[in-house]
């Protein structure tokens, strides 16, 4: 890629980005609080339907696990599946290295785009302990003061863990994008309307996500010239 170019790419990924940071202060400020009260009165029959969905995909990606051995009366777990898959698109990156190079490194932008996303949200959730929206709800308090909370609401775990998945995924495989992003959007928006996090936690991570998407889509074009 033409060094002018890729530095052209790199300035509007930046640009995107701090757009989309500025736009979670400003719901921070404005926005999250009278928006989650609004949710709570008006929508909360919809948090059967958005409880359910989220606990069949979280059920099916993270719920089965290996077992070490049987250790004073209980099976020890050795690791969950949700740790694995890792490893599957490291083994799926190299089947189809040895097959088709270019079609292999969409698994490795996966790779790269989830891990990344995912750690970048840990750190976050432990340095910056917002309290999440049912304190709000139990409490009437919206703290401002991040460091001062004594929980872990931004950005959404959730959001930055399935978005950091599959929206790259998406990027490599434009023609089933929608099918692909209707799961990880739903869980997104699931995150507000069962009141574990707020608009702007939610966005922050969908921000993430997005960012290292095209930073190693940049990295890691997807075909071999």
């Amino acid at each position: 890629m033409n060094f002018r170019l890729r530095n052209s790419n790199l300035k509007s990924i930046f640009i995107n980005f701090l757009t989309l940071s500025l736009i979670c202060i400003f719901l921070i400020l404005w926005i999250d609080q009278p928006l989650t009260l609004l949710l709570h009165q008006n929508f909360c029959s919809l948090s059967p339907f958005f409880g359910g969905f989220t606990a069949f995909f979280d059920h099916l990606i993270y719920s089965p696990r290996f077992w070490l051995g049987y250790q004073n009366g209980y099976w020890v777990e050795y690791m969950s599946f949700g740790f694995l898959r890792h490893w599957l698109l490291l083994i799926l990156f190299g089947v189809f290295y040895s097959l088709r190079k270019g079609f292999s490194l969409v698994f490795l932008q996966i790779i790269a785009t989830h891990w990344s996303t995912t750690l970048v949200v840990s750190i976050l959730k432990i340095n910056l302990p917002r309290a999440r929206p049912e304190t709000l709800l139990e409490t009437g308090k919206y703290d401002l003061n991040f460091l001062a909370g004594n929980g872990d609401s931004f950005p959404s775990g959730h959001a930055g863990d399935y978005l950091g998945f599959f929206l790259p995924l998406a990027f490599g495989f434009p023609k089933y994008a929608f099918g692909i992003l209707l799961i990880p959007f739903l869980i997104s928006l699931g995150r507000i309307f069962l009141f574990q996090h707020y608009l702007s936690d939610v966005l922050f991570s969908i921000n993430l996500a997005l960012f290292f998407t095209l930073i190693f889509r940049l990295l890691l074009p997807t075909s071999q010239h």
